[in-house]
């Protein structure tokens, strides 16, 4: 059985749904949490190989870095009611203060312009390693943070090759996984981070087809990511 990229986007956002439910409402150092956890560590590798098939495919790049753009402004104050139950912009000890937090889409944002630099701009060398490090700097801030920029210049950079990118991608993901477990207090949440692994079964299950052109399958997970986190927070003051 294969798989198209709509099919695996759904796929992503239903794991990352079972994730961000689990932050909110399971105990983190759980088995209920781990299962749920191990699921969504899918969801930011994943999102980074959607970034590197949609820079490779896609035939205008700034309409595409618009919407990552646009979409994480509208995403952060759904972002940070459900990270820190405050907007963005909230007032403490009598002075405004900004919580410098953004949503995964700011991350792929990032990333996008970072492979643009990389890739396609006419930037000598040196410049383009500065812009690149500038933009992993920036990430830092950021869901997922420079993690993700790395997956998606790992994945652009060896798409012509899927058995070299799931062998490659399999090695730095286990030393990834078996790093976070070795350095987590929380026995349970560090083994969830093995989760990163199954990226690399459904990527072998990617035909690389795109699937449906209908524009639900384009504009759903915008719609969806801010959404979602609304709503989870908004059961958890309801209860």
């Amino acid at each position: 059985m294969t798989l198209n990229r709509n099919q695996l986007k759904y796929l992503v956002i239903v794991a990352m749904l079972m994730d961000h439910i689990a932050w909110a409402y399971v105990p983190t150092n759980s088995i209920p949490a781990f299962f749920l956890h191990l699921i969504g560590r899918t969801t930011g590798p994943t999102m980074a190989f959607f970034l590197a098939e949609g820079f490779y495919y896609s035939k205008n790049i700034k309409a595409y870095a618009c919407r990552l753009g646009i979409f994480s402004l509208i995403s952060w104050p759904a972002f940070t009611l459900f990270e820190f139950g405050e907007l963005p912009l909230y007032r403490e000890g009598g002075h405004w203060q900004i919580h410098y937090n953004f949503p995964v889409l700011f991350t792929l944002f990032l990333s996008l312009i970072a492979l643009w630099v990389w890739y396609k701009s006419s930037y000598s060398k040196s410049m383009k390693h500065i812009i690149v490090l500038c933009l992993a700097f920036l990430t830092v801030t950021s869901d997922w943070g420079v993690l993700d920029m790395m997956f998606a210049f790992y994945f652009y950079e060896n798409r012509g090759d899927k058995k070299k990118l799931i062998r490659g991608y399999l090695i730095f993901g286990l030393i990834f996984s078996t790093l976070s477990l070795l350095g987590s207090d929380q026995f349970w949440f560090g083994l969830s981070m093995f989760g990163v692994l199954f990226v690399a079964l459904l990527i072998s299950k990617y035909n690389g087809e795109k699937g449906s052109d209908k524009p639900i399958h384009k504009w759903f997970f915008y719609v969806f990511y801010p959404l979602h986190l609304l709503m989870i927070w908004g059961i958890g003051r309801m209860i």
